[in-house]
């Protein structure tokens, strides 16, 4: 089932992109479709600033998009920690930094090693589940318009 609304999201948001083209007048938007937030975020990267990228949802095809993204693109990595990454263990993408797993825990604290070992899987802590009727602590929202 997961993979049939999988397969209609591409039409679906290529749909929802033209309407928002229309109804202002041009403005663009990318949009990442994945199986979870973290996947469809650093999809959403891929193809801006006006296109959408597809991340199946395969382990397969998951590791195959986190190895050849940049770890600059990848969330939760800041500029420190991608120089550190580099310069000390050579990891410039996902695949390495998932290589360099346990090279990652002598370089860095444990929960912070853990996260990138996370991120490096494709595995969206948002989505594991937890106490369902816990009340929303936040809301996060951003806009990119051009100059004109």
């Amino acid at each position: 089932a997961a993979r049939r609304v999988h397969a209609l999201a591409g039409p679906v948001v290529s749909e929802i992109r033209r309407r928002v083209r229309d109804a202002t007048g041009g403005l663009t938007l990318s949009a990442g479709i994945a199986p979870n937030f973290l996947l469809a975020k650093m999809g959403a990267d891929v193809n801006k600033p006006d296109g959408q990228h597809t991340v199946s949802p395969t382990v397969e095809a998951v590791l195959a998009f986190l190895s050849a993204t940049p770890t600059r693109k990848v969330p939760f990595l800041g500029r420190v920690a991608e120089k550190l990454l580099q310069e000390v263990l050579g990891v410039r993408t996902g695949g390495e930094l998932l290589e360099a797993a346990a090279e990652a825990h002598c370089l860095f604290s444990r929960g912070r090693a853990d996260q990138l070992l996370q991120v490096a899987l494709g595995w969206c802590e948002k989505e594991r589940g937890g106490d369902a009727g816990a009340m929303q602590k936040g809301i996060s929202f951003s806009d990119t318009f051009g100059s004109s």
